[in-house]
Parts: structure tokens; C-alpha cells; sequence
């Protein structure tokens, strides 16, 4: 099963600078989602756009499964 992280897009083009969490990667931009949406990558592409407003429910619901799998853990 993959899951996929919503990334923003900082600078945008044909290959555009994505931010995930802290880390910040260059990837395929086939969609051309501009600067400041945010998508969803499957290996080095963008293959999706998220539809605006739904990407903090999308962060805050992996936020909290994070949260989740390490008291588990520990």
C-alpha cells in the first residue's frame, strides 16, 4: 500500500522545487500546478493536484497517525 504526503510546490516550471516537511526536492511537473499548491507525487512526479482547503485536513489526519504509530512504538 502507498501513501502518498501532500507536498507545496515553492517554485514551480517543468521541474518544480517541492516541499515536504523540511526537505525541500526537485520533481516532474507533467500537471503544471503552479507555486503554492499543493500535490501529490508518485516517485519523482507530481501525478495529482489537491484540491484547495482539503490539503490541512489531509496534513492534520498524517500528523496525527505519525503520532499515533510512534506511542505504539515506544
Amino acid at each position: 500500500m502507498c501513501v502518498n504526503i501532500p507536498a507545496l510546490i515553492e517554485k514551480d516550471g517543468k521541474i518544480a522545487e517541492v516541499k515536504i516537511g523540511k526537505k525541500t526536492i526537485k520533481v516532474f511537473n507533467f500537471i503544471k500546478a503552479k507555486k503554492g499548491d499543493y500535490v501529490y507525487l508518485n516517485g519523482s512526479s507530481i501525478v495529482e493536484l489537491i484540491e484547495k482547503g482539503t490539503e490541512k485536513e489531509i496534513i492534520k489526519a498524517y500528523s496525527l497517525k505519525r503520532k499515533k504509530k510512534k506511542k505504539l512504538l515506544n
